[in-house]
């Protein structure tokens, strides 16, 4: 177990910022789909926290301009939201670097929530 752990983490540590993104992408709809195939009313507990509702909007509940963006409907959602960032990371670290493409994902990831609400 030790091993592979170890293999695991040497692996994620050669990754560029992208893929380290999409990794948690997965890894976040993955556990959503799980809880939510398992337990859906600790699923809706979740979306309640941290996704973006008009319904019980909140100013004061800020995480969620952030944690709404690991959220997808469905897998549908997921590989268009991923090829989308994938391709637009590839034109972008043209131009930028990686710690950049960080800080616009986050900073996308706002004010969308903004001007959803």
């Amino acid at each position: 177990m030790n091993a592979y752990f170890r293999e695991a983490t040497s692996y994620l540590r050669n990754q560029n910022m992208l893929a380290k993104l999409i990794y948690v992408l997965l890894i976040c709809f993955i556990l959503t789909f799980v809880i939510h195939v398992f337990a859906p009313e600790f699923f809706q507990k979740i979306l309640s926290l941290f996704a973006l509702h008009r319904i019980d909007y909140n100013p004061w509940n800020v995480w969620r301009f952030i944690t709404y963006a690991f959220i997808h409907a469905n897998i549908v959602h997921l590989i268009v939201n991923v090829l989308m960032l994938y391709f637009f990371s590839i034109l972008f670290t043209r131009f930028f670097n990686e710690k950049q493409l960080i800080y616009i994902f986050a900073l996308g990831s706002v004010f969308a929530g903004f001007f959803t609400n």
